[in-house]
């Protein structure tokens, strides 16, 4: 009995499904019009009678109800298909990713601070939205050896299918900046040219989009744009204005002052710490107090005031401690 239900439980969605159903019904009022038929019940339909696509409707009937039943389950099959593939850790595709460009990571993390933290950011949502384009219909092929070969953390495969992605929806502004930025995601350890060129393009689709302008702004900074990199991060900076988002304009205030400590203006940067260190207090965001203790740290070291570079350097191991 128990492995009655069972089964019955695993075909009751096919049973359910609405075309399914509509063919049933189509059987079933076929069926019975072709026995009042056999019976003399009622009289064949003539010219006169029924025009001809109701005969021709009468006469394979039989034929379209079974195309429509064998239509519903193979819509059914495809959803349980979706529903039964395996889930994507995004995390553990991360990690490869990690371990892969631990030598990228770990300068990033000594010259280009905050840029490990916004990449990881953007690479698990390219990761979650790859793994959301399997079944779709229309879905690019290649998605499943895309994220086997993500899981080993190579991503060629995962970047090309973005790269169809953002041309095939250049009329959907925001889709097209979106497989952009996961596509830049993707290529920002790898190919720092890939990765602007990918970032540009998100930016020049969706202006209003702060990770985009944020990530461009890394990549100009690393590659020595300082000008432009300025430009990206001012644009941040305005975006959070316009919407009082105060992390945002924190996150803006530190990277600029990123780029005028590597112009050499201390006097600028310091200013620009100073203001992301006041917002990350008011906030109460451990993490953004930790960089810009560490920044100004730096600033105060280059200047030779080594008493207060150990004071600031100090605090920030102390915000790193109480976050962990």
């Amino acid at each position: 009995m128990d492995a009655l239900l069972a089964a019955f439980g695993k075909i009751a969605p096919y049973l359910t499904q609405p075309l399914v159903l509509v063919g049933f019904v189509l059987l079933l009022f076929f069926g019975i019009h072709r026995t009042l038929l056999k019976a003399g019940i009622i009289p064949p339909l003539t010219a006169r009678t029924g025009g001809k696509v109701v005969q021709l409707l009468l006469r394979y009937g039989f034929v379209i109800a079974l195309v429509v039943i064998l239509s519903g389950f193979g819509l059914q099959l495809f959803k349980t298909y979706r529903e039964t593939q395996p889930p994507v850790d995004v995390g553990a595709i991360i990690g490869q990713m990690e371990a892969r460009h631990r030598q990228e990571l770990a300068q990033m993390e000594s010259h280009y601070q905050g840029e490990v933290g916004d990449w990881k950011h953007q690479a698990e949502q390219a990761v979650a939205a790859l793994a959301s384009l399997r079944g779709q219909p229309g879905a690019p092929p290649g998605i499943a050896q895309a994220l086997s070969m993500l899981k080993k953390g190579q991503t060629k495969e995962a970047a090309a299918i973005f790269q169809a992605v953002a041309e095939r929806n250049e009329k959907d502004i925001k889709k097209a900046a979106a497989a952009y930025r996961h596509l830049g995601a993707l290529a920002f350890l790898d190919d720092t040219q890939e990765a602007l060129a990918a970032y540009r393009r998100a930016t020049e689709l969706e202006p209003d989009n702060a990770e985009g302008w944020n990530q461009l702004g890394h990549l100009l900074r690393r590659v020595g744009e300082l000008d432009e990199a300025e430009a990206a991060y001012r644009k941040v900076k305005t975006l959070g204005e316009s919407k009082n988002d105060e992390p945002l304009i924190a996150v803006a205030s530190g990277n600029l002052g990123l780029v005028y400590q590597t112009r050499g203006d201390l006097a600028k940067a310091e200013a620009m710490y100073q203001k992301a260190l006041a917002l990350d207090e008011a906030l109460g965001s451990k993490e953004g107090m930790a960089n810009q203790y560490g920044n100004l740290g730096l600033v105060y070291q280059t200047r030779g005031d080594l008493a207060k570079a150990e004071a600031m350097l100090k605090n920030g191991s102390d915000q790193d401690t109480c976050k962990k």
